[in-house]
């Protein structure tokens, strides 16, 4: 009994320790931890916003580098099938040359 009586003393003074920074201008925010409650102060926010920031920078530069790799892919699998098509017409053109004069031939020797 006496030691949950010392820890909640300690909270408490730790409670006004912190009001105290904050009525003295110091910013001081908090995040709920797991059964914790960890204090930052105003410059400690904005350096853990900073690096938010930056990951998301980062984050979003990476999806744009992984969103232009695909449309290149896409890009070169387009031309990629463009190439084989004009293939395919070449052969079929020369199919069909080759059709003519066989049929070309034919009516001669007749």
């Amino acid at each position: 009994m006496a030691k949950t009586k010392s820890n909640a003393k300690q909270r408490k003074s730790e409670r006004n320790s912190e009001n105290e920074k904050y009525n003295e201008g110091e910013k001081v925010s908090r995040k709920e931890g797991v059964g914790n409650i960890y204090i930052y102060t105003h410059r400690e926010t904005e350096r853990l916003k900073e690096r938010e920031e930056e990951e998301e920078e980062e984050e979003e530069e990476e999806e744009e580098e992984e969103e232009e790799e695909e449309e290149e892919e896409e890009e070169e699998e387009e031309e990629e099938e463009e190439e084989e098509e004009e293939e395919e017409e070449e052969e079929e053109e020369e199919e069909e040359e080759e059709e003519d004069e066989s049929k070309s031939r034919q009516k001669k020797a007749v």
